[in-house]
């Protein structure tokens, strides 16, 4: 229903499942959508059909949070599994699995550089990846309980995660210190 005239303007079937999570691409031309199904899709705003479908087992589990990449180019989902992928919109592909959560992926976050994603799981942690180098950055641990939620600020300098112990924790990035590969601070592994 749309705010003005209170008209429907698309249903978008296609899941089988609860939708757990829907988000606009930038450009708004695309919606991304994750469910229970444990699949992906792609909708497309203007024709208002889905355009493709991620579930040819790519997932094992419910997709519980979707985003874009800041230039559109990617998706990153948070499955049941406790996994974190990306995906190439263009050539519709699995270009990336992150296996480092023990218990279910609930939300992410990309930083406004595109070069780092932040993730949340049940198992209390956040995590922080370099994308460019494909691997782990950062585990940071400061709830007690599952962490739920994940954004960064608008220049990316500072991230604010919430979890079920009822916190909402600040947190400096300092991921400046990584933005240029050459930098002796640089590395790719878990901290």
């Amino acid at each position: 229903i749309s705010v003005a005239d209170k008209r429907l303007q698309a249903n978008l079937l296609g899941h089988t499942n609860w939708v757990k999570c829907t988000r606009f691409s930038k450009d708004s031309k695309l919606i991304a959508s994750g469910s229970d199904d444990k699949s992906l899709r792609l909708w497309d705003v203007a024709k208002k059909t889905m355009c493709y479908a991620f579930d040819k087992g790519e997932h094992k589990g419910a997709v519980n949070c979707v985003r874009f990449h800041p230039d559109n180019s990617c998706l990153a989902t948070a499955c049941f599994d406790g996994k974190i992928r990306l995906f190439d919109v263009r050539s519709k592909q699995l270009v990336q699995t992150y296996p480092y959560h023990s218990k279910p992926a609930t939300c992410l976050a990309f930083h406004p550089s595109g070069n780092f994603l932040a993730s949340t799981s049940y198992d209390e942690t956040i995590k922080i990846y370099d994308l460019r180098m494909g691997d782990i950055l950062f585990t940071l641990q400061a709830h007690s309980g599952a962490v739920t939620s994940i954004a960064f600020s608008q220049f990316g300098d500072y991230f604010a995660s919430g979890g079920l112990d009822s916190n909402i924790v600040l947190w400096e990035s300092n991921l400046e210190h990584y933005m240029n590969p050459t930098n002796t601070l640089f590395n790719s592994g878990e901290s």
